[in-house]
This record gives structure tokens, sequence and C-alpha cells, in this order.
């Protein structure tokens, strides 16, 4: 129970916010379910504050249970991108990061073990993986009819 006092202050502090914000993207944060094993910030491009909530809801909860199946630590490298971040890292023009709902992710990886659980984990709930020397590119992108059923490497 919040006091008249806290009421008033709260109100005060969401008719400022909701002037930076625009309606569509409060209503877009309002449809995230609650991750277990991330934090939105994970997969924003730092250049763009908020934009970890470009991902699409049902590609982070395939990600979830990918992660709860490889039983570690998904490390996000990337997640949404701006354009010109894409451009920077050299990223594809029709990069699936860059769409929104974002639908894709970079996933550090450390050792072979992890490798190993990571790939096993994710082709359980996606097919089309991307085997980079140290990181798994995951996505679920159909905006440009990209062939599904496939792995592909980055070198």
């Amino acid at each position: 129970m919040f006091t008249p006092k806290a009421k008033h202050l709260i109100t005060k502090i969401q008719k400022i916010m909701s002037k930076s914000i625009e309606d569509k993207d409060i209503d877009r944060h309002r449809n995230y379910p609650p991750l277990k094993y991330f934090t939105f910030s994970e997969f924003e491009d730092k250049s763009v504050v908020g934009s970890g909530f470009n991902m699409c809801p049902e590609f982070l909860m395939k990600l979830e249970k990918a992660r709860e199946l490889a039983d570690v630590p998904f490390i996000i490298n990337s997640g949404w991108r701006s354009e010109i971040t894409n451009k920077r890292v050299g990223g594809s023009e029709h990069s699936a990061h860059i769409q929104i709902p974002c639908k894709a992710v970079d996933i550090k990886v450390t050792n072979s073990s992890n490798r190993y659980k990571i790939l096993n984990a994710l082709l359980n709930f996606f097919d089309r993986v991307g085997i980079g020397e140290n990181y798994i590119h995951v996505d679920c992108e159909s905006k440009h009819n990209k062939a599904s059923k496939v792995i592909w490497t980055y070198y």
C-alpha cells in the first residue's frame, strides 16, 4: 500500500517518463514475460538505451528453454543492433540483429564443452545456427526468406 504522497510522486514520475517513451514502446514493454536467466540489458545495443526490449518475446522464451536445457550460462555478445552498430561490427545488410522484433543473438563460447552443451540445447528450439570461433549465432529470421534448418560457420 502506498501513502497518498507516494501515489502522487509515482503519478508525477510516470507522466515525466511517458513524455520520453512512445505509447507503442510502453505497450511493448508490458508484453514481455519475466526472464529467469537473462536481463533485457544483455540484449541491447549499448548505444541505444532500452533497446533490449526490441527483442521478440517468443524468441526469448525459446532462448530461456535452451539455457535451462544446456545448464551452462549463455553470455550474450549481441542481441538487437542499430544499423550503425551493425555496420560497425561488419554485420550483414539484412542481419536478423537489426529487425524489430529481433530474433537473433550471438552467445559467447569459451570452451569446447560449453560449445557442445549450448549448441545441443539450441538445436532443440532453433533451426538457424552460425558457429564462430568464440561464439554461436542463433536466429529464427524470416523477413528475408532465409533458409531454415541450416548450420554455417564464420571461419
